[in-house]
């Protein structure tokens, strides 16, 4: 019983966690004091590293990679400090990692709720977002057709293709 209660106290906390990152990533500027206390929550420390490190996510406000940061940064914090930071953002739910298929991973704010996902150039690599995927009636479908699963809590979507201007110099 004891164990039952720990457990539903755990996951008021996560649910609560889950609120307040929710409302802290929609805003729409870095807010140090905010990320200090959030961090704080979550049982990070809120060290100079880290505060910059979400500020860079804040200001690219789309996919980077931990090379990207690491210049981006002037060089100021090295790349094993920006992994080991991005590992715990990855861990505690403030970012998420993307895979565009290249060598390298790519990561970004993640936004509870924000159902967008991207449409990558295969010959120049640019980036756009785009939202709507239909993924409820993929997973109402991936559902009855796999019934050793009970739900599906997530998803990623990436779509590979050529942007106008790369098309264009092929044809």
């Amino acid at each position: 019983v004891e164990s039952n209660h720990i457990c539903i106290q755990l996951h008021e906390i996560n649910m609560s966690h889950k609120h307040i990152l929710n409302n802290l990533s929609k805003t729409p500027k870095f807010n140090k004091n905010d990320w200090h206390q959030k961090l704080k929550l979550l049982s990070l420390s809120p060290t100079k590293h880290r505060l910059a490190l979400l500020e860079c996510f804040f200001e690219t406000n789309k996919p980077i990679t931990p090379n990207q940061i690491f210049i981006s940064m002037g060089r100021r914090m090295d790349l094993t400090t920006i992994y080991r930071n991005i590992d715990h953002f990855l861990n505690k739910g403030i970012i998420k990692q993307i895979d565009f298929g290249h060598e390298e991973k790519y990561y970004e704010m993640l936004n509870e709720g924000d159902d967008h996902h991207h449409i990558i150039c295969k010959q120049c690599n640019m980036v756009a977002d785009f939202t709507g995927c239909g993924i409820g009636y993929l997973i109402k479908d991936a559902l009855n057709q796999n019934t050793d699963f009970a739900s599906i809590d997530g998803h990623t979507l990436e779509l590979f293709g050529y942007c106008r201007r790369c098309y264009n110099r092929k044809v």
